[in-house]
């Protein structure tokens, strides 16, 4: 009666909220429509839908609990096409919070769970996502493999923004820069061209960070950031804005803008509709690295130390590798003009890092600067050896620009 009339009024109206990227609004209809208890499929639906619309208005925590109820309750319904969607949309939400393990463990938690499925959107979108996370944990052959077959299956099955999100992927091994610029141009158009925003927004993002690390044309290299971040603010995705804007930050730093950064990412990111927590939570957290090229580096220090005591290692593993890497680079610089005459918290917190198997190129290449310092030059051609061995390839152009002005300070 009225109830089930209500009922699929939210549920549309949730659709269509949702479709026209006005997030809040979609929340509140799906939740109204959660409360008229719908029956296991619907409350499903639902749930995938309240995940989406929080996740993008950046309440992942929220979006991760929903959606792994979603999980549930299409694992009891047997419907294996949208686990494999809802597994795709997890890793995405956790490797943009830098827990770049959970990322690829839940896709392949996926993929076993979908394994000898028939074809569907849900599986096709999983390959391509574990395709993803395997070529930036160090699997090229297996990414290369997981898009392979995403693009077969997306072909017989006519999707095309998984496909051009897989071949976004395989562009990202090439080896010549040229080739892979290329290609994600092209995907960018031809995504743009059907409307396929996030997946455009997506290929620009990376030729911007390909331009950054491989050719070094910072100029060029912000404009498709900023377009990035222009496309995820115009579908209302927080967290992937939030994601560029570290990229535009750090440009901003590398062109030497550090007067105007904050008031410019501030900027971008109010005209994004970002709230207001989250840009001031942004801005703190990048605090250090604006001060370390301000040439307070005391002061990034402490803060880097205070970032490091506040995360727990079991829950931010990666965050914390992180940051132990900051603080031991700023100790490194510090000793390298004179200002201090101990390493040894830098050895130790490089030291724990490679225990962790995390940031292993340069936990490694740090110590050899440690060892230099202390005098054990064999020790420190071990780690330089290590450090190498932990490149997929070393003798890349890209990586052998980045890693010149460190041996020229060798």
């Amino acid at each position: 009666g009225r109830e089930d009339q209500a009922r699929s009024y939210f549920i549309r109206a949730g659709e269509i909220a949702l479709a026209s990227y006005a997030n809040h609004e979609a929340e509140e209809y799906f939740r109204k429509a959660l409360v008229l208890s719908p029956n296991k499929t619907l409350r499903a639906d639902l749930l995938a839908g309240l995940g989406k619309a929080l996740y993008k208005q950046g309440r992942a925590k929220e979006a991760e609990k929903i959606w792994k109820q979603a999980i549930e309750q299409y694992m009891d319904i047997g419907d294996r096409n949208k686990v494999g969607e809802i597994y795709a949309r997890l890793s995405w939400l956790f490797w943009y919070h830098d827990d770049h393990t959970e990322a690829r463990d839940l896709c392949q938690e996926g993929l076993r769970l979908l394994k000898g499925e028939p074809d569907s959107p849900g599986y096709v979108r999983l390959l391509a996502e574990a395709g993803r996370t395997a070529l930036f944990s160090g699997f090229p052959d297996q990414a290369l493999d997981r898009c392979e077959k995403a693009i077969e299956m997306a072909d017989r099955l006519g999707i095309l923004e998984d496909k051009i999100e897989a071949n976004i992927t395989i562009a990202l091994g090439e080896k010549d820069v040229n080739d892979c610029i290329r290609i994600l141009e092209e995907m960018a158009d031809l995504a743009v061209e059907n409307g396929l925003l996030r997946t455009a927004a997506r290929a620009h993002n990376n030729i911007g960070a390909t331009m950054d690390n491989q050719v070094t044309d910072l100029n060029s290299c912000r404009s498709h950031y900023i377009t990035a971040a222009e496309i995820y603010g115009s579908i209302g995705d927080v967290e992937s804005i939030l994601f560029t804007m570290r990229n535009i930050f750090e440009n901003y730093l590398e062109l030497g803008e550090l007067l105007a950064i904050e008031d410019e990412v501030a900027k971008l990111l109010k005209s994004a509709a970002v709230p207001e927590n989250r840009i001031q939570n942004f801005l703190f957290e990048h605090k250090p690295v604006q001060l370390f090229y301000q040439g307070d580096w005391f002061a990034a220090l402490e803060i880097y130390r205070e970032n490091l005591h506040d995360l727990s290692s079991t829950e931010h593993i990666e965050r914390a590798s992180d940051k132990r890497w900051q603080i031991a680079y700023v100790l490194i610089e510090l000793d390298r003009f004179g200002l201090i005459d101990d390493l040894s918290e830098a050895e130790e917190l490089l030291t724990e890092n490679i225990q962790d198997n995390l940031s292993l190129f340069s936990s490694n290449f740090g110590l050899v600067f440690v060892y230099i310092h202390q005098g054990k030059l064999k020790k420190a051609h071990d780690y330089y050896e290590k450090s190498l061995s932990t490149v997929r390839n070393p003798n890349h152009k890209g990586f052998q620009y980045y890693l010149r002005p460190w041996i020229c300070l060798l």
